[in-house]
């Protein structure tokens, strides 16, 4: 099966964003051409949203 142009969103939340599998989960979801809402009430997501560029948005 031919691979297909990957396209979609994904929302990741909460203490996922301050550990590495958060981080990791960004990255592949990046990759693969989506966008990512990271969100958390601490502020985390800012330092793990900023290496990843313009496709991941830190709320």
């Amino acid at each position: 099966m031919p691979r297909q142009e990957p396209r979609g969103c994904c929302v990741i939340s909460g203490r996922a964003l301050h550990e590495d599998l958060g981080a990791l989960c960004a990255e592949v979801f990046v990759q693969e051409g989506a966008k990512v809402l990271a969100a958390d009430i601490s502020g985390g997501q800012i330092e793990t949203a900023a290496p990843l560029g313009p496709s991941v948005r830190a709320r």
